[in-house]
């Protein structure tokens, strides 16, 4: 009865100015699938663990990019080798007196043809490496709370692949009453009875729906190695 009690007033206004929260992750970040493709790596051992430093997390079959970048690469590497001929031709048929302006005008357009087909392969390499990108996910610095395909699923454009939470900030949502709100982003926050570096990022001009007569008020701050999420919280404004 104790605990379906302490929920009820989670976030409530309680006596004494006194309100009970739980400290959470500032952000929910949920990551949808830009590219189609099958699940070639999934790290699903780190599903519920704060993963710290950069770490692959979801790989999608990138063989077709890898295959394409290789490809154009040995291509550009030619074109380059021909524009620099060209550019060599153009530029010493251009001070010849006795060559025609047709003659020059002819190396001048191989010269820019060349030039522009060496400017299209490089974007078109850059393409297939931002595609190929597209097929790595990455987390840092981030708690990983689910992760919805297997390895060898096939994925479709703007599927669902994980869900994470920031945990650079934390934040604790409270529920106010309209007269409490008063001056309350001049007051300092103490938590459990000691002051911290909490602010108030957030303050619902409306009423609350579903509880009524309250205003939706977020805090937060950074976040330490010393924070519990999760954890239930006395909030008090002085």
């Amino acid at each position: 009865m104790k605990k379906i009690l302490c929920l009820i007033l989670l976030g409530i206004y309680c006596p004494a100015n006194i309100y009970m929260g739980k400290i959470q992750a500032y952000k929910k970040i949920e990551v949808r699938s830009e590219i189609s493709g099958v699940v070639e790596y999934v790290q699903d051992k780190k599903i519920f663990s704060n993963i710290k430093d950069k770490e692959l997390i979801l790989k999608i079959n990138d063989k077709d990019q890898n295959i394409n970048i290789r490809y154009l690469k040995q291509h550009l590497k030619i074109q380059k080798s021909i524009l620099e001929i060209k550019k060599d031709k153009y530029m010493k048929k251009s001070k010849i007196k006795q060559i025609s302006i047709y003659d020059k005008n002819n190396e001048k357009l191989a010269f820019f043809e060349s030039l522009q087909e060496v400017n299209t392969l490089e974007k078109e390499i850059e393409k297939e490496i931002r595609a190929k990108r597209k097929k790595h996910f990455y987390l840092k610095n981030t708690y990983l709370s689910k992760i919805y395909f297997e390895k060898g699923s096939y994925v479709s454009q703007g599927d669902l692949l994980y869900e994470s939470y920031d945990l650079g900030k934390e934040k604790i949502v409270l529920y106010l009453s309209f007269e409490a709100l008063n001056k309350i982003k001049e007051k300092n926050i103490l938590i459990n009875g000691e002051k911290t570096q909490y602010k108030v990022f957030h303050i619902s001009r409306l009423k609350d729906q579903r509880r009524v007569s309250t205003h939706k008020v977020i805090l937060y701050k950074e976040s330490n190695k010393k924070t519990v999420f999760g954890k239930v919280v006395k909030v008090e404004f002085k």
